[in-house]
């Protein structure tokens, strides 16, 4: 995606000459503005073109009508990975029509609504006083201390932001990110706790009865030796028992309820509700959702989600959204090894009767209703030993939560099933996880599918498996070994799976934004929401420093540097040198091949480099290319010390800065800079002190 230009096809680095056919101009890569650089080097191609020994390299892009736009790599910056909602492929934009800047615009006008509107919200919570908790009891450090488990720095930091939270005066509105089975659940435990010992109820909404009867378990097991009454509101209780609940509710006498969407109806009352616990809040629906707002406006809100939220809408939502990620694996955790393999019925047995020896069970994930009973039976004839059962989501309800209570319990075996166990259960008994036609799954199903084994200390396993066919398909193939590469503790968050990060985007703005995200691609979409967040709140935000470089003396790609001056009789002279012999010296201020070789990593650089918009940003940027690529280079310091030139400029307020023949010519508010009357000359001898000589006058001013 081209920020100016729209959505092309990226074809890669090319390498083009710098001459033209005759009669043309040369393109001036090195000091045209970004808006028109790329349309100035849209070229046709053409047989005639005589290309000298100067090459540079170029992004190519392909637009609508076979159009072609090339962009120079020192421009990265305006090209960005189109990343939508959704698998379909956008249209290509068309060059020179204005589609591209309507969309812009009306996508710029909806996130600016949609923002305001999260601030409104946040803005009420602000305004009204919450309940104020009081600080830790010794209760809570006793309870706090029972945890079997040593707590990672993510998790305790999650859960020192929370508490601070709830001791506030305002309500808490909090976002728990963490991978499968990183100990989200505790966090939200001695939350509820807390709230407890300060006389106020506790409601936890799951999304499944299943997961909410889970939930009841662990809160009951943890706080047997406190006089805390847990109770569950949902299908597995009789008409009875949940009105003797709803009583008990709204009397006082129950102080942490735990249910399904069963508590957002109108007959659930509360006494003193204090905290709110949502679980798994991707998988409500936006209307649940909406209702929750309502609901729970003024409560102190915890809301707890697997599925990533993507850094770059993290960032843009700073501010809007108070959130924790829990990134670090809990000690003693095994990564999930991961085969993949030809459906073979040998490996089959030979893995469920590996997991029965350890007293283990296992899921076999057979995605097909119509065909799952033909599996079951072949499981049977394979071990005759095991108890096997199925689960789908076609199945009478109530018969479905019996058998997942019974595979919870310990009771079955293998449990032959859709992918209707996506959803958080943790089941630490089954390790062992066989997916049959792992080919018709994406990149996240199939992670969070692995997701459901290797939750306790014991080795998991993952058998991805393919008809013989397949094994040589190339897309399967791929998508497979790319799961086994990412096999990392934690690497939910990490990989980039767009398809995981867009369904996380799409689930936390809702189904009206996902429009936007379509028709502006993902990254342009957080920069208008971090853009509008920062104006509703009357700062301005900076993505890029607006200042214009043009010096005569340096050459900020290596074909400029390399290349022997252009003969007058070939080509026009080049900028800069027009009407006297071309400067024979230049200094280099670029990334060289010889330094990042990698054309992704060296587009990636540039971009880098154009985001930074601070001195810290900058000392971070030149510590992480010290650390991965070695000592600089001259050219790469000379780069950086160009981005010190530009900060310096901004902080002055000037827009451009020109060197022509030692002339410095500065242009602050649209006037030159003239000290007595002239442009400041730059006077020291060699060309290698230019750029510190220019930084210094600048500080000077």
């Amino acid at each position: 995606m081209h920020l100016e230009h729209g959505i092309g096809r990226f074809l890669g680095l090319v390498k083009i000459g710098r001459a033209r056919p005759a009669g043309a101009l040369e393109p001036e890569v090195a000091r045209v503005s970004p808006a028109d650089s790329a349309s100035k080097m849209l070229a046709g191609p053409t047989d005639k073109m005589s290309v000298l020994q100067q090459q540079q390299e170029v992004l190519a892009l392909e637009f609508a009508d076979d159009a072609k736009l090339y962009v120079p790599l020192e421009q990265a910056y305006l090209v960005s990975r189109y990343v939508g909602a959704g698998k379909k492929s956008p249209p290509l934009s068309s060059l020179g029509d204005g589609r591209w800047a309507r969309a812009k615009i009306k996508a710029a006008a909806s996130i600016f609504d949609y923002a305001g509107k999260m601030l409104a919200v946040q803005a009420e919570r602000q305004l009204h006083p919450g309940y104020a908790f009081a600080p830790d009891t010794k209760w809570q450090a006793e309870f706090e201390h029972s945890f079997p488990f040593r707590e990672t720095p993510d998790q305790m930091r999650a859960i020192i932001d929370t508490k601070i939270d709830m001791e506030r005066p305002r309500s808490m509105d909090r976002l728990i990110c963490g991978d499968v089975g990183f100990g989200k659940t505790e966090v939200a435990v001695r939350a509820a706790f807390k709230a407890v010992m300060d006389g106020k109820q506790v409601a936890v909404l799951a999304p499944t009865t299943v997961l909410a009867q889970q939930h009841f378990e662990v809160f009951r097991q943890r706080m047997l030796d406190y006089p805390v009454r847990i109770e569950m509101l949902s299908r597995f209780r009789s008409q009875s028992e949940q009105k003797k609940v709803l009583r008990l509710l709204r009397e006082g006498g129950v102080d942490i309820v735990i249910g399904t969407h069963r508590l957002i109806s109108g007959d659930v009352v509360f006494k003193d509700l204090g905290l709110v616990v949502i679980d798994e809040e991707q998988r409500f629906g936006v209307l649940h959702k909406e209702k929750f707002k309502e609901l729970f406006k003024l409560v102190d809100v915890l809301t707890l989600s697997a599925t990533p939220i993507p850094r770059t809408l993290y960032l843009s939502l700073v501010g809007v959204k108070d959130m924790s990620t829990i990134e670090t694996p809990p000690l003693n955790r095994l990564p999930v090894e991961t085969v993949v393999s030809a459906y073979d019925e040998r490996l089959i047995r030979a893995a469920i009767d590996r997991e029965l020896e350890r007293q283990g069970q296992v899921f076999f994930l057979h995605n097909r209703v119509a065909s799952i009973e033909r599996v079951r039976d072949r499981v049977v004839d394979l071990c005759p030993q095991a108890r096997v059962e199925i689960g789908h989501g076609q199945m009478d309800a109530d018969e479905l939560e019996g058998v997942m209570a019974r595979f919870i319990a310990g009771k079955i075996d293998v449990l032959v099933c859709t992918t209707i166990i996506e959803s958080g259960l943790d089941i630490p008994n089954a390790n062992t996880i066989i997916i049959d036609r792992a080919d018709q799954f994406g990149l996240a199903d199939l992670y969070q599918l692995r997701g459901r084994v290797g939750r306790a200390e014991h080795k998991a396993y993952a058998y991805l498996l393919l008809p013989r066919e397949m094994m040589t398909v190339a897309a399967a193939r791929k998508r497979i070994s790319a799961i086994k590469q990412y096999s990392s503790l934690g690497a939910g968050f990490r990989i980039a799976m767009r398809d995981l990060e867009i369904r996380g985007a799409g689930s936390m703005l809702g189904t009206a934004q996902s429009g936007h995200i379509v028709a502006v691609g993902f990254d342009l979409y957080c920069q208008l929401l971090k853009q509008a967040v920062a104006q509703l709140k009357g700062k301005k935000p900076r993505f890029r420093l607006d200042v214009d470089l043009n010096l005569d003396f340096v050459a900020t790609n290596e074909a400029e540097f390399v290349a022997p001056p252009i003969p007058r009789s070939r080509a026009l002279p080049s900028a800069g040198a027009r009407g006297e012999p071309p400067s024979p010296e230049k200094i280099p201020a670029f990334t060289p091949i010889t330094y990042v070789s990698d054309p992704g990593l060296r587009i990636r650089a540039y971009r880098d480099v154009a985001e930074v918009t601070t001195h810290e940003q900058l000392d971070r940027l030149r510590r992480d290319w010290r650390d991965r690529f070695g000592p600089f280079p001259p050219p790469v310091d000379n780069l950086f010390r160009l981005i010190e030139i530009k900060l310096a400029a901004a902080k002055s307020g000037i827009t451009r800065v020109e060197v022509r023949e030692r002339k410095l010519m500065l242009t602050r508010r649209g006037d030159f800079i003239l000290v007595a009357g002239k442009f400041p000359r730059l006077v020291e001898a060699k060309i290698e002190q230019h750029l510190g000589e220019i930084l210094e006058l600048i500080k000077k001013l």
